[in-house]
């Protein structure tokens, strides 16, 4: 998926933050909130870190590493 690509290879953790958040419009999975949190991180956006966050905390079924990644994504 491109945000995966932008957050990695190409280089560019905003445009992978705005992929990752597009997705999340449609499919509100694991794999995009976990990309799109290590983006905002990555790319110092602390407001969409914890908007990020607070989606995981609403999954179902998250792995544990993306409720670690969540949690340490927003301290408040």
């Amino acid at each position: 998926h491109a945000a995966a690509f932008f957050l990695t290879d190409g280089g560019d953790p905003k445009k992978a933050l705005e992929l990752s958040k597009a997705s999340l419009e449609d499919r509100k999975i694991s794999s995009i909130y976990e990309t799109g949190l290590l983006a905002a991180i990555k790319s110092g956006s602390h407001d969409d870190a914890c908007s990020l966050a607070d989606g995981v905390r609403a999954l179902q079924h998250p792995t544990e590493m993306l409720k670690s990644i969540a949690a340490d994504a927003c301290k408040r």
